[in-house]
C-alpha cells in the first residue's frame, strides 16, 4: 500500500523472473509468475503519479563527484572501493554525455576510440550501443560541451581499470555471460547486477542513500540525463543534436527534459 506504479513493476518484474526460474528447473508444474500483474484502477492518484525529474545543479554535481572520489580512497573494503569507483566514474559520465545509468555499467573497452581507429577516422570520443533503444551513439571528446575534465579523468580511469580485477568476480560462476572474452566490459559485475532483476534495485538504494546524506532531496541518479539535456540546450545545442545524442528516437521526448 502506497508503493509507487514504477517501484510495483519492478517488484513484479522479480517475482516473475524468480517463479519463472523455478519452474525451469522443475521445482513447480506451472508458472505462478504468468498470473501476477498490477491492476492500475486498484492504485491511488499519488501512486499513480509520475515525479517529475529536477535536474542536479552544476553545484550538487561536483558535490556528488567529491564525495565519491573521497570514498574511493578512503574505503579500506574492497567492495566499498569498487562501488565508489563506479559511481565516480559513471556520475560524470552520465552528467556530461547523457547515458542511461545501464549504458553507463555495459561500457567495454572498444567503446573508447581514439584518432587511430579507422572506424571513426579521425574522431576522439565514445561508441556505444544503448540498452533501451538499441541504438548506436558516438559522443564527442573534441566538443566543448561535452569533453569536460571531469569526464576526461573519469575516462582515464576506466582506460587503467584492470581487466577482471574486481574480488567480486570470485562470486560468480565460470559460465556466466560475464567471463564471456568477447564482452570485454569494464565494469564486468555491475554489468551483470544492473541486467538483473534481483539485483538492479541496489543502484537506485546506494545512490539514493548517498544523495540523503548530503542533503540532495527528490533526486535519482536519471536526473543526471536531464541535467546533460537542460545544459546542452541552455548552450546552444539543438533539439535535434541533442536527441541524436541522447538516443531519443523524436524532438518530441527530447523536450520533455528541458528544465530552462
Amino acid at each position: 500500500e502506497g508503493v509507487k506504479h514504477g517501484t510495483l513493476k519492478q517488484y513484479v518484474a522479480t517475482f516473475k523472473s524468480f517463479f519463472k526460474f523455478l519452474f525451469n528447473e522443475g521445482y513447480l508444474d506451472k508458472n505462478p509468475g504468468a498470473l501476477i500483474r498490477i491492476r492500475p484502477q486498484l492504485l491511488s492518484m499519488e501512486q499513480k503519479e509520475v515525479r517529475d525529474r529536477v535536474p542536479f545543479t552544476h553545484n550538487e554535481y561536483e558535490l556528488i563527484l567529491a564525495y565519491y572520489m573521497y570514498e574511493m580512497k578512503a574505503a579500506k573494503r574492497p567492495i566499498t572501493r569498487n562501488w565508489a569507483r563506479f559511481w565516480r566514474c559513471v556520475v560524470p559520465l552520465s552528467y556530461w554525455t547523457g547515458l542511461r545509468l545501464m549504458d553507463c555499467a555495459s561500457i567495454e573497452r572498444r567503446s573508447f576510440l581514439t584518432p587511430n581507429d579507422t572506424m571513426e577516422h579521425d574522431r576522439h570520443g565514445l561508441a556505444c550501443w544503448t540498452h533501451k533503444r538499441n541504438k548506436r551513439v558516438f559522443i564527442s571528446f573534441d566538443d566543448p560541451l561535452i569533453g569536460d575534465n571531469d569526464l576526461l579523468e573519469a575516462v582515464d580511469v576506466m582506460r587503467r581499470i584492470t581487466p577482471w580485477s574486481e574480488r567480486l568476480l570470485g562470486a560468480i560462476p565460470e559460465d556466466h555471460p560475464i567471463h564471456d572474452p568477447r564482452m570485454d566490459h569494464i565494469f564486468p559485475v555491475f554489468k551483470a547486477k544492473i541486467t538483473h532483476p534481483t539485483s538492479r534495485n541496489q543502484f537506485s538504494q546506494r545512490f539514493g542513500r548517498t544523495l540523503k546524506s548530503l542533503g540532495i532531496k527528490g533526486k535519482s541518479f536519471h536526473c543526471l540525463r536531464h541535467s546533460c539535456v537542460s545544459r546542452l540546450s541552455a548552450q546552444g545545442k539543438t533539439l535535434d543534436d541533442i536527441a541524436v545524442l541522447v538516443a531519443h528516437s523524436n524532438t518530441k521526448t527530447t523536450e520533455g527534459y528541458l528544465h530552462v
